[in-house]
């Protein structure tokens, strides 16, 4: 009986060959139908059905192109989507690599609706380079489909807040993959909102490392945030980045709430960092805030770009930006002051000496800066004739 089964299968797959699909109505022939969306679409033969009709036992579908292109093609299946027959025909040639280029679309469509750090475009190209050549010509247009992904992606993700108080974040955005990444959260009610994310295994990397290194950026955070605050650590010869802080202002306040709630979510977990130099920018809350928590013996080294930035910053508001631009000579002057960085620390004195020795009369304005600042200090008088020496606020050691 199973022989002739079949044969009676191959039969019919030959006949649908060689007799015209209205004369094979009647005949039972399993052949694959890709279904596009449950009750929605389907794919058959080098042609799309959207579903027409919802029968006692059959379902109805009619071409996609019924609109478009006025086709009166018909397909009628089982519930199950077997059994496929032509009981009108098409008025126009199908496509041999439409259920491919379906099949592509449907797994940027999956992809896109997982939680993911990959991006629409990220995902269109990595599908669509595993799309075989001849099929391509078939794709949508590529901004149509990204597009597409984009609004699918949308779809997915929780209302927008219209303010800080709306934002919560729980359930699968308080992970990645499998794991907890929200560390920690200060609420909606706080007026200084702290929202800190880090894996398990970055907190064993930060309380292991003896130096962290953290900055501020204000240009990458979130709308309602002020800045996006990181601390990196070296492990194994590379940087990693274990703690992302998301704060709403720079305040000292901020930045002890931030480092005393690292400390005792390490602390919860058995991890108990003690870092002896932190290296960061030249900002007086942060350092304050740094010392409060961990202790007065942290060292505190400041980062060589954002000294750089300082004094970029000084020359500017000193109206000698313009000069900078078009004098060479100044210009290397500057960078001759940033240049005492690399001095050894006993050193520093010395080279800004040499610098004042060799100073052009209009060029004092920003070398003060420096001195004042970095090096050397200012003076504040005691009494009528006595002078005290105050020390820089960032000094060389």
């Amino acid at each position: 009986m199973r022989n002739v089964a079949g044969l009676n299968y191959k039969l019919n797959l030959s006949l649908s060959q060689c007799i015209p699909r209205r004369y094979l109505v009647e005949m039972e022939v399993e052949m694959e139908v890709f279904v596009v969306k449950e009750n929605k679409k389907i794919i058959f033969d080098g042609y799309a059905y959207t579903v027409h009709h919802n029968l006692v036992s059959s379902l109805r579908w009619k071409c996609s192109n019924k609109i478009s292109k006025k086709c009166p093609g018909i397909l009628v299946t089982s519930k199950n989507y077997k059994n496929p027959t032509i009981e009108v025909e098409h008025s126009h040639a199908g496509d041999a690599n439409l259920e491919t280029v379906e099949k592509a679309k449907a797994e940027m469509l999956k992809r896109v609706s997982t939680f993911s750090t990959s991006t629409p475009s990220q995902i269109f190209a990595e599908v669509i380079n595993q799309v075989p050549e001849q099929a391509l010509t078939s794709f949508a247009n590529e901004e149509t489909t990204k597009r597409m992904l984009r609004r699918k992606k949308n779809k997915g993700n929780p209302k927008k807040p219209s303010c800080l108080s709306d934002l919560t974040i729980n359930n699968e955005w308080a992970m990645y993959k499998d794991e907890r990444f929200l560390l920690f959260d200060n609420g909606p009610e706080s007026n200084e909102r702290i929202i800190i994310f880090s894996l398990d295994e970055g907190l064993v990397h930060l309380s292991e490392a003896d130096t962290w290194f953290c900055d501020g950026n204000f240009k990458l955070c979130p709308e309602f945030f002020m800045q996006l605050y990181v601390i990196r650590v070296k492990k194994y010869d590379k940087f990693i980045t274990p703690i992302f802080c998301l704060l709403q202002n720079k305040t000292r306040s901020t930045y002890e709430e931030m480092f005393t709630a690292i400390f005792n979510k390490c602390s919860e977990n058995n991890f108990y960092p003690d870092p002896k130099i932190m290296n960061m920018d030249f900002e007086q809350a942060v350092i304050q805030a740094a010392k409060s928590v961990f202790g007065e013996h942290l060292l505190i080294q400041g980062c060589f770009y954002h000294l750089c930035q300082s004094t970029h910053r000084k020359l500017q508001e000193l109206g000698l930006q313009n000069k900078y631009n078009h004098d060479n000579v100044f210009s290397h002057y500057c960078s001759m002051i940033d240049g005492l960085a690399f001095l050894p620390v006993e050193k520093v004195i010395e080279g800004m000496k040499y610098l004042k020795s060799i100073c052009a009369p209009d060029n004092t304005d920003i070398l003060d800066y420096f001195d004042n600042t970095y090096v050397t200090g200012t003076y504040r008088k005691v009494g009528v004739l006595k002078f005290r020496r105050i020390k820089p606020l960032y000094p060389p050691e």
